[in-house]
């Protein structure tokens, strides 16, 4: 017999596993599930806020979720997340990678640099170069 799960219990798993690997120092950051429905966003930082007392991390709310060729556009473009982190400097890191990201756009130079910040976003959630390249090259739901 094969149990269902409901969404939220699902999504508090998510957000509770992944706070303990960044605890364990094993992820730099992590994203809880993307989502575009408010509600689920607001249980999610409900939840997270939990589990940052649980497993001394802290989180980030963040509104516009990131995005580049490491995630499809469909999973990542105007979505919300809660990252969670241990370290301010891995915020941080994140945060300047959206703003590089920003004034590339600006500059008309994205494209030339689009690689460079998937990878570092990759290399933030401490994904190895061979699991970078696989999600980047896998992706075929790139922003234009």
């Amino acid at each position: 017999m094969t149990r269902k799960i409901d969404t939220y219990s699902f999504r508090c798993g998510v957000i509770d596993a992944f706070s303990e690997v960044v605890h364990a120092g094993v992820k730099r950051i992590a994203f809880s599930h993307a989502t575009t429905d408010y509600q689920l966003f607001l249980d999610d930082i409900a939840y997270a806020r939990i589990t940052c007392q649980k497993y001394d991390t802290k989180m980030y709310v963040e509104e516009e979720m990131l995005t580049t060729d490491l995630f499809a556009k469909s999973t990542s473009y105007h979505h919300y997340v809660v990252i969670l982190y241990l370290h301010d400097e891995d915020l941080e890191s994140y945060l300047a990678l959206k703003a590089k990201k920003r004034a590339c756009q600006a500059a008309g130079t994205y494209d030339q640099h689009r690689h460079e910040i998937a990878t570092a976003l990759g290399k933030l959630l401490s994904y190895s170069d061979e699991r970078i390249e696989a999600f980047i090259k896998q992706n075929h739901d790139k922003e234009d």
